[in-house]
């Protein structure tokens, strides 16, 4: 049986290391001519953390990362509302990260060296073979949908306390979620309504860009963002549906689900996706992947629905947004179905 995995992102780079750990044969391809191409960072939550020890590597990666416990949330005048816990059932917190530290160290624990600027579609295999799909959210095995807000992202230094927390702020139609790096530095995304509709993995800010920044933001926050070494902007997309299977591909992370980046799950749900597919191989003779899945495909359809609910929340006008502040600060809201669930295995 050959094993081919089309995509070398996070959740194909993940299923390669649980197939090392299986023995199992694989190829690992990507259309990229270079994996080290993102100068962003992301959270690891800490419903994946259990996986993470299971890949013998969350040591590692808590070298180069920093842990939250709470997210800070603040109104638009810069009013903490609250703190919410973020921690696992074992009492484990989130990890911030830049993404190409995670690159690394998934790339160099694997055995089969990636091979770029190729793809399943051009490797010749005679055996049976067993396709994966992790090409991300605009994988052509499935649908995907522009939802006319982009993300402006971009690592910069820490110039103030608040930034050593990771933060939420709400404002009207947009906000700001930042969040601590080792380096003394912090990662931010700025959501706000826009367009672009080219498929673009990110993109060079325009003058209208850094004017909304400017015209939107508190100063402690629009000169820490300008201020950043590089900043871009990306397109926003999901897809419209979940597929676990599609065109004789198996998918996973996402190119099977693509949600909105509100809940901080895409990576952790990349990577718990790529532990399942892992065990379903082992037990391929017995179920379908889809029907594997099944559990998994509940808690990405929660996922998905609070993702989008959370933008609409988060981004809420005034004076509507006086109400949301006011259950914020007088209630705690709990994720416990996120970080206590038993999807992280």
């Amino acid at each position: 049986m050959s094993i081919l995995i089309s995509g070398s992102g996070i959740a194909g780079l993940t299923l390669a290391k649980f197939l090392d750990q299986e023995s199992l044969d694989y190829k690992i391809f990507d259309r990229r001519k270079s994996l080290m191409d993102a100068t962003t960072a992301l959270q690891l939550g800490s419903n994946c953390r259990n996986i993470l020890k299971k890949l013998y590597l969350e040591e590692e990666l808590k070298l180069v990362s920093r842990s939250c416990n709470e997210l800070y949330v603040y109104d638009r005048k810069l009013k903490l509302l609250n703190k919410l816990n973020i921690k696992n059932k074992h009492n484990e917190g989130s990890l911030l990260i830049r993404r190409n530290d995670v690159m690394k160290i998934l790339n160099r624990s694997i055995k089969q060296e990636v091979l770029l600027n190729e793809s399943t579609e051009t490797s010749k295999v005679s055996d049976t073979v067993i396709k994966f799909d992790a090409t991300g959210i605009f994988s052509s095995n499935n649908f995907h949908i522009n939802t006319k807000t982009i993300g402006i992202r971009g690592i910069s230094k820490i110039s103030d306390e608040i930034f050593n927390h990771l933060n939420l702020f709400c404002f009207n139609f947009c906000h700001l979620v930042t969040y601590p790096l080792t380096n003394n530095e912090f990662a931010f995304t700025f959501i706000t309504n826009d367009e672009i509709k080219n498929k673009e993995w990110s993109k060079e800010l325009e003058t209208r860009d850094f004017e909304k920044i400017d015209s939107v933001l508190p100063k402690i926050l629009s000169m820490a963002l300008l201020n950043s070494v590089e900043i871009k902007k990306w397109p926003i997309f999901k897809t419209k549906s979940i597929k676990w299977e599609s065109n004789s591909m198996l998918m996973i992370g996402d190119a099977a689900h693509g949600f909105q980046p509100h809940l901080a799950q895409g990576a952790t749900q990349a990577i718990i996706d790529a532990y399942y597919a892992s065990k379903w191989l082992l037990e391929k003779e017995t179920t379908t992947y889809t029907k594997f899945l099944q559990s998994r495909t509940n808690v990405i359809n929660k996922i998905r629905l609070n993702s989008q609910l959370n933008r609409y929340i988060y981004q809420l006008p005034y004076p509507l947004s006086i109400g949301r502040d006011l259950v914020l600060k007088n209630t705690n809201p709990s994720y416990n179905w996120l970080f206590h669930g038993n999807n992280e295995a």
